[in-house]
């Protein structure tokens, strides 16, 4: 990042390092999920773990078992908001033939969720896939503290919205008086509850 008050600011600087980071954590799932299903796979991150990873949720085509992300943001949010509005003013795909979508349609006529994971694929370099009919499926928390002097609270608040309008359900959690770390024990029990309600996962006594 060339700003931390302004993630976007320069942002073309963060691809070759997203570009690099995203083929080995994919490669990482890739291995877990020959195995376990990917439904037994959990996604997450804190800090800068958290962006990667959430780019890494974007460029998937299929769900997994949940996703957590901790004091973190969603990188190149706005061009995704641009891209989920149809802003053919700010939207670098919005004029494609429909020959380059994999399912025929023209980019205005997708749905949040294909245009996302096309904008990303497009952005890293990626070959369009279809998607899977329950890539949505995905349960992601988000905890982010509310004194985080690194990582500004409105930057989590703002992948939050995104992610939602993409179409993923999101558990948002905001701790008070917390600085860029995740807070004990209330985000671990928060995580906890999340994994064993909304991911549906064992979790053993404490």
């Amino acid at each position: 990042m060339a700003s931390l008050d302004d993630p976007s600011y320069r942002q073309y600087t963060q691809l070759d390092g997203l570009e690099e980071s995203l083929h080995e954590v994919h490669e990482l799932l890739r291995v877990e999920m020959g195995k376990v299903s990917a439904q037994n796979v959990l996604l997450g991150g804190l800090s800068q773990g958290m962006a990667m990873s959430a780019i890494c949720l974007l460029y998937l085509e299929f769900p997994l078992g949940g996703f957590i992300g901790m004091s973190g943001r969603l990188p190149y949010s706005k061009d995704l908001h641009d891209v989920l509005s149809d802003d053919a003013e700010n939207n670098p795909f919005g004029d494609e033939d429909a020959s380059d979508v994999p399912d025929g349609r023209k980019s205005e006529d997708q749905e949040p969720i294909h245009k996302a994971v096309d904008f990303i694929r497009d952005l890293l370099g990626g070959e369009r896939q279809a998607l899977s009919s329950n890539a949505l499926a995905t349960p992601v928390f988000l905890g982010h503290g509310m004194a985080d002097e690194k990582i500004a609270p409105g930057l989590g608040e703002n992948a939050c919205s995104t992610l939602r309008e993409i179409g993923f359900k999101v558990l948002w959690k905001a701790y008070q008086g917390q600085g860029h770390w995740y807070k004990i024990p209330e985000e671990i029990d928060d995580i906890l509850a999340f994994i064993s309600t909304d991911m549906k996962w064992p979790v053993g006594n404490k």
